[in-house]
């Protein structure tokens, strides 16, 4: 979106998730993206915004969309997962956390890499490497680190693993956030 007149008051474009406010200005152009990186078809509901009322002068904007994907041909050869509705009950309160849609990349690329947290074959030592990226993944999100974290993660893999219960990404990052979100 680039703004194409100066507003003497008001008319700022509002990112609500983001908490940000970006004034008008002519020539200032704002790009971002509305999808998640790694799942083309799911919007990225931090990137929600508004156009806050025009109080003093006019407000004119050019808008252009670029498109990463052809989101018709993906869908039609159903080549990208289209967001399940079950799944939004579940990470819905994810979705509109600060660090959820983040956390969930990265959890699904643990799985992609060490294995599913609920692989009932997994060992103790597996239990470890995948607490150890949820750990890095809560560095990356929070920029602090718990040593609690780890074990707690570990322990609750293992009770996942003795009462044969299903424990996704979408598991984790509530864990991960939970446990962040208090210290």
């Amino acid at each position: 979106m680039t703004y194409l007149s100066d507003v003497e008051e008001g008319g700022a474009t509002h990112f609500p998730e983001l908490g940000i406010e970006v004034k008008p200005k002519a020539g200032r152009a704002l790009l971002w993206a509305d999808v998640v990186a790694d799942k083309p078809l799911m919007r990225d509901p931090r990137t929600t915004h508004e156009a806050l009322p025009v109080i003093k002068g006019t407000k004119y904007v050019a808008n252009t969309w670029f498109e990463q994907y052809d989101r018709h041909a993906n869908e039609a050869a159903n080549c990208c997962e289209s967001p399940d509705p079950d799944d939004d009950e579940e990470d819905g309160e994810l979705s509109s956390h600060l660090h959820g849609i983040s956390c969930l990349v990265l959890a699904e690329k643990v799985e992609e890499e060490i294995g599913n947290f609920d692989d009932q074959r997994s060992s103790e030592w597996k239990h470890e490497q995948i607490a150890q990226r949820m750990q890095q993944a809560a560095v990356e999100l929070y920029g602090k680190t718990s040593a609690a974290f780890k074990d707690d993660f570990v322990a609750r893999l293992a009770k996942v693993k003795v009462a044969k219960e299903s424990f996704g990404a979408v598991e984790a990052c509530k864990v991960l956030i939970e446990h962040y979100d208090l210290i």
